[in-house]
């Protein structure tokens, strides 16, 4: 494979290490591993592995580009989240249930992205 591949995945790599790493020193993973900036470091680390698998040919690949493509939407969900509890909250007479469904679903998706970070070391 490509050395030129590897070097910029490492960059990459690292940088979502680094995050991991004040991850896990966190009482709050998940929270910590949005708020850190992942998702982007997610997006670029897809957007190589798409691109390389179809110049190698991997089924390694294949399965680095799933993992970073699903952690990257489901961070992409818990944006959603936030965004619009923080644009139902700038209204008040929008009904509170909805401010309250959005903070909890990304209180929920946080939750459980810091239990799978636990999980999966």
């Amino acid at each position: 494979m490509n050395p030129a591949f590897f070097r910029r995945l490492g960059a990459y790599n690292n940088e979502l290490s680094e995050i991991l790493n004040r991850c896990a020193a966190s009482p709050a993973p998940g929270l910590v591993f949005y708020r850190e900036g992942a998702r982007n470091t997610l997006f670029r680390l897809e957007a190589l592995t798409r691109m390389y698998r179809k110049i190698a040919d991997s089924k390694k690949l294949d399965k680095w580009y799933k993992t970073f493509k699903d952690l990257e939407d489901y961070l992409g969900a818990i944006d959603y989240f936030e965004s619009m509890a923080s644009e139902f909250s700038k209204y008040p007479e929008t009904h509170d249930m909805a401010r309250k469904y959005f903070h909890m679903r990304f209180s929920e998706a946080t939750a459980f992205l810091g239990e799978l970070l636990r999980e999966k070391g």
